[in-house]
């Protein structure tokens, strides 16, 4: 899992049993996928063809904005 979605689920209101389920699924699925690519390094799991994925790039990140804050 990422360190800003580890980061994220850290600090959110849910259930702890929730977060941890939500945890040990990314960590499941990754795997799986790295079983299936027989890769040792980090997936990108992100569909870089994506419309979305083209939008979100333009947006600014998060550490220009805290460099601007």
């Amino acid at each position: 899992m990422s360190p800003a979605a580890t980061l994220t689920l850290l600090h959110c209101p849910l259930p702890a049993a929730l977060v941890r389920a939500v945890a040990d699924f990314s960590e499941a699925k990754l795997e799986s996928i790295m079983a299936q690519t027989g890769s040792q390094e980090d997936v990108h799991m992100a569909d870089v063809e994506s419309k979305e994925f083209k939008r979100l790039q333009d947006l600014p990140s998060m550490k220009s904005i805290c460099d601007v804050v």
